[in-house]
């Protein structure tokens, strides 16, 4: 006489991202809060200050921000099977991990006039 099979497992997928530099720097937070118009103080206040800052004869300045993050995921699978059978029943267990790591690299380009106000702002967020 077979009894029927019971399997049990689980799964577990959990980020941990590390930042590198500016680590309140996100897409979100540049849509959000920086605005055509606004005064380079105010961009200071919302960013912190630019990796780079380049000016131009006859223009204002162009700063440029970048963000350097790793994403690190870990996966856990695990389960037992348990087989009964007369007169002897058996269980398998087993777990496999995995680990996979991607760089994400933020940058935020603004454009500022003579009068210190953004003209324009770009970015590029790109992840490998």
């Amino acid at each position: 006489m077979s009894l029927p099979l019971l399997a049990m497992g689980c799964q577990a997928t959990l980020p941990v991202t590390e930042d590198i530099h500016n680590t309140e720097l996100t897409v979100g937070l540049v849509q959000k809060d920086i605005h055509v118009g606004m005064q380079s103080i105010d961009v200071i206040k919302i960013l912190g200050s630019p990796n780079i800052v380049k000016k131009a004869s006859g223009e204002g300045e162009t700063w440029v921000y970048d963000k350097f993050s790793t994403e690190q995921f870990a996966q856990s699978v695990g389960g037992v099977l348990t087989v009964l059978t007369d007169p002897v029943g058996g269980a398998i267990t087993g777990r496999v991990s995995r680990n996979r790591n991607s760089s994400v690299v933020l940058t935020v380009i603004i454009r500022f006039d003579e009068q210190n106000q953004v003209m324009d702002l770009a970015y590029h967020r790109s992840k490998f």
